[in-house]
């Protein structure tokens, strides 16, 4: 039975790779055809064929290596809207939309090909599907009975459908080789983000490192105390791979290199995170490592002694790093003190709930609070504004937008909402926040499961890490829109989807032990 299933699997995986050099030859054919009349045309499309034709080929060999490019193109460290489509309908597609239509594409029909596409890990991926269905009914009536112009609502749309990646790597990532791939990828490119929020704070806010870092996803600015803040749009990458990292250095009992190399790697992605300067995500990484630390205490009391020494030599390694490049003026600012200074008001939180941010964040729940309350079941739809401008904070007189009340700008904060649970309660409704926790919290609690029944200790490292990682971030989606930004959705979605891959690996791997032990328990009793 099992060598029919490979000689099946073996036949379709043939036939989806015929049916794919077919589609090729026939695009190939459409645009000779469209030369006759529009050889300019003609001309670009075969340019960007001979781009993309190979690196198709590459995803449907590897599709380890899309889910990669994609998640290094959400980082930003390329400007997205390099390749810019505007449609008719209204809004556009950028590189990452793109990529994003394409591995979908290929995902179906590499499905389709190997009769292979199915719903994976229901009890997680179901709620997920019925979330993004609900998403795309709250655009439907965005567009139709709220008339919501066309680019907001799609624009909201398209943000949830980042969440599909959960589906795509659980889809693609079929063996261990596959997720070392996907993991080296994603950790080079934490590494890279990390790297350029480190190096930034020796080139001062105004000296920017590259062209990209000009536009909105990048956050650069100098503070009152001349420190650079640099909010990456990576951060949920740096956030999930630095624990990642933690656990593999931790966990890793087989070999002393590697949990030196996944040290380092904590190391580096540590001081990223904490030159970020973003409290709510200390106070989320601190949270993730913490459990991390309580279940590695528990199961493996013996090696206690043993990591506590190599965290205290890491932390020594980072303070005096700090203060060496004070001592030798590297740096302009002690940013020893700065830290400091940012993490005490972390214990001071009547100072923090008084701040102009904070109050204004209170004011978002005030007002969302009323348009759910009129709109319950369906919520103001995607993409709609669920106030009218005020005069808060100096809104009404331009503070927000471009000019004053009276020029008729709209502000984009009329829309945006800082929390996410608030924004998804109020632009989908009560369904559609309650999808998301059903899918969150069925996640954490499969995951814990599976966690307990993995044998693999890597695998076992890996589940714990992504599961203690995602707490920490719906610790911190409390009072940051991750759960509704392109950037965060999308590796929210790989990384829960790397879990849903080790799931059906696990399930594999079960299988195959329960076939050999029938055989071995038949050839005892046949006296073989």
């Amino acid at each position: 039975m099992l060598l029919n299933t490979e000689n099946n699997s073996i036949f379709y995986g043939r036939l989806g790779t015929i049916w794919l050099w077919l589609t090729t030859l026939g695009v190939l054919s459409l645009i000779a055809l469209i030369g006759f009349s529009q050889p300019q045309l003609a001309l670009q499309s075969y340019f960007l064929l001979g781009v993309l034709v190979p690196l198709g080929l590459l995803v449907w060999f590897k599709p380890e290596f899309g889910l990669v490019g994609l998640i290094f193109l959400c980082a930003s460290i390329v400007q997205p809207d390099v390749v810019d489509i505007r449609l008719p309908i209204g809004g556009g597609l950028d590189l990452r939309d793109l990529v994003l239509i394409g591995l979908i594409g290929l995902a179906l029909v590499r499905g389709l090909a190997w009769g292979t596409l199915s719903l994976p890990w229901i009890a997680v991926g179901g709620p997920l599907l019925l979330f993004l269905i609900l998403a795309f009914i709250s655009a439907a009536n965005a567009l139709v009975y709220e008339n919501v112009p066309t680019n907001w609502a799609m624009n909201d749309l398209r943000i949830l459908l980042y969440y599909s990646l959960f589906f795509l790597t659980a889809w693609n990532i079929q063996s261990l080789k596959q997720l070392s791939n996907l993991l080296l990828g994603l950790l080079c490119i934490a590494n890279l983000t990390a790297a350029v929020v480190i190096i930034q704070q020796f080139r001062g806010a105004d000296n920017l490192l590259f062209s990209s870092m000009e536009y909105g996803q990048w956050q650069v600015w100098a503070q009152e105390d001349g420190t650079v803040r640099v909010v990456p749009p990576g951060h949920v990458l740096i956030h999930f791979m630095m624990v990642v990292s933690f656990g593999l250095a931790i966990f890793n009992r087989d070999s002393l290199a590697r949990r030196c190399i996944f040290g380092i790697q904590f190391l580096l992605l540590a001081v990223g995170q904490i030159f970020t300067f973003t409290r709510a995500g200390w106070v989320a990484s601190f949270v993730s490592l913490l459990i991390v630390v309580c279940v590695f205490g528990i199961r493996y009391r013996r090696y206690l002694p043993q990591f506590f020494v190599v965290s205290l030599a890491l932390f020594f390694v980072l303070g005096s790093g700090i203060g060496l490049a004070v001592e030798f003026d590297l740096v302009e600012f002690d940013y020893s003190s700065s830290i400091q200074e940012r993490f005490a008001t972390l214990l001071t939180p009547q100072e923090t709930l008084n701040s102009y941010s904070l109050q204004w964040r209170l004011f978002e729940i005030e007002k969302a609070s009323e348009a759910i309350r009129s709109n319950p079941l369906a919520g103001v739809s995607l993409g709609n504004a669920y106030r009218n401008i005020t005069t808060f904070q100096g809104e009404a007189s331009g503070l927000w937008t471009d000019g004053d009340l009276s020029a008729g700008t709209i502000s984009r904060y009329t829309r945006y909402i800082h929390s996410s649970y608030i924004s998804l309660a109020t632009k989908m409704g009560i369904p559609g926040i309650t999808a998301f926790l059903w899918f969150a919290l069925s996640f954490i609690i499969l995951g814990i499961g599976l966690y307990r029944r993995a044998k693999n200790i890597q695998m076992k490292a890996l589940i714990l890490t992504i599961v203690a990682g995602f707490i920490g971030l719906l610790q911190w989606s409390i009072f940051h829109a991750w759960l509704i930004e392109t950037e965060s959705t999308s590796v929210i979605g790989i990384m829960t989807g790397i879990v849903a891959a080790l799931y059906a690996i696990h399930l594999k791997n079960e299988h195959i032990e329960r076939n050999k032990t029938s055989n071995s328990l038949l050839s005892n009793i046949i006296g073989f």
